[in-house]
């Protein structure tokens, strides 16, 4: 380990400081988001990763940006990093190319000592923007742009995935009858009550407004109730609510029920989540950050393209590092690992935000405060 930690200050003045930030921002426009400039670094071009390493960031309907397997190849820090990452959870296969890229070792190439944190995004945001962490993987809430709005050093430097095209997670109608199952349209959610496992500010909330948009409503045209993932499917089949954003794998015991319907998905192209780093990394010590995605991409281009499902050896590790069995990891469609962030979505999720009140000021962050392609660029050696 290179960096030396700053000394942590007792965490009721941390979380009171925070609170202080946040509350201010919450007076009015709130923070612009941090301004620090780092220097360009020069991009040049990275055997194996050809054209298709990099799409448009412009457009949506995409393919999946991939190098050759085993590339790009390690370049080995001079001085041994340590570098602390935190999650929600680490038994979830999204989180695969980390937890395999630290078994298998391509941290190890790197000179990387990669560990993990589980910790809350309530928790995560202020120690990743102070310093306490190197590198939140997570996704786009609200909680998140808060922290920049706080002037946190804090971007998003790299997608997760997007769900294969047979995934039914998404928007699924109750049994009540406000919903004809023959005939579904979402207008007809005008008024109702959807469920979800998350409040306002998650990033589920996105998805959900976009599916509402496409029928002329908007999310202020349905009361969003929360509750616990156990709790979805019940609450749908006894009509308590009009629908529900379920997610893997809970869609599949709807598939065969002829009283719900599945209305909307995810839109296509667009990861809701993925890395975020802070100071440590994006200024303090950028060659780490650009080792630790290029070891995460090395993972993915080598292990995890086209359906791994199929790879014995691949869902093997996947199970032993995740914790899940095989029937868990297999009963849902492989995920699409995409590295990239597509232009726009950071503000069309902030108008979400903004609609709800979720975050704690008035008008958008622009894009470059929020996130940084140059990290994933300089890695597959391909400039926008």
């Amino acid at each position: 380990m290179i960096r030396t930690r700053a000394k942590r200050l007792p965490i009721p003045l941390v979380l009171a400081a925070v609170l202080t930030l946040l509350a201010g921002c919450g007076a009015g426009r709130g923070g612009t988001g941090s301004t620090i400039a780092t220097p360009a670094r020069p991009i040049t071009a990275v055997e194996g990763c050809g054209p298709e390493s990099y799409t448009d960031p412009d457009v949506r309907d995409h393919p999946l940006a991939r190098c050759a397997p085993n590339t790009p190849a390690p370049k080995k820090l001079a001085q041994r990093t340590k570098i602390t990452v935190s999650a929600a959870t680490l038994s979830a296969e999204h989180l695969a190319p980390l937890l395999l890229a630290k078994s298998l070792g391509e941290f190890e190439k790197e000179n990387l000592d990669v560990d993990f944190r589980v910790l809350t995004a309530a928790d995560a945001w202020p120690l990743l923007g102070r310093g306490d962490l190197d590198v939140v993987w997570g996704g786009t809430e609200a909680a998140m742009f808060n922290a920049i709005a706080s002037d946190f050093h804090i971007r998003q430097v790299s997608g997760n995935f997007i769900p294969a095209a047979g995934s039914k997670v998404g928007l699924w109608s109750s049994t009540n009858g406000k919903v004809d199952p023959a005939n579904p349209k979402i207008s007809a959610l005008k008024g109702g009550t959807v469920a979800s496992i998350v409040g306002p500010g998650g990033v589920i909330n996105y998805p959900l407004s976009e599916a509402l948009k496409k029928e002329g409503l908007s999310i202020k045209d349905i009361k969003i109730q929360t509750l616990p993932a156990a709790d979805i499917l019940t609450a749908l089949r006894n009509g308590s609510v009009d629908g529900a954003w379920v997610l893997d794998p809970l869609w599949l015991e709807l598939q065969k029920d002829p009283k719900v319907a599945h209305l909307a998905g995810q839109p296509e192209g667009e990861v809701l989540g993925g890395a975020f780093m802070g100071p440590n990394l994006l200024e303090k010590n950028k060659d780490a950050g650009v080792a630790f995605l290029r070891a995460v991409i090395r993972t993915i281009n080598t292990y995890f393209t086209g359906d791994y499902h199929q790879n014995a050896q691949t869902m093997a590790d996947v199970q032993r590092e995740t914790k899940l069995t095989q029937e868990q990891l297999t009963k849902t469609p492989a995920l699409m690992f995409d590295w990239e962030i597509r232009s726009g979505t950071a503000a069309r999720i902030q108008e979400v935000f903004l609609s709800t009140r979720a975050v704690s000021y008035t008008e958008a962050l622009p894009e470059d405060k929020i996130v940084d392609r140059s990290l994933y660029q300089e890695v597959v050696g391909r400039s926008q």
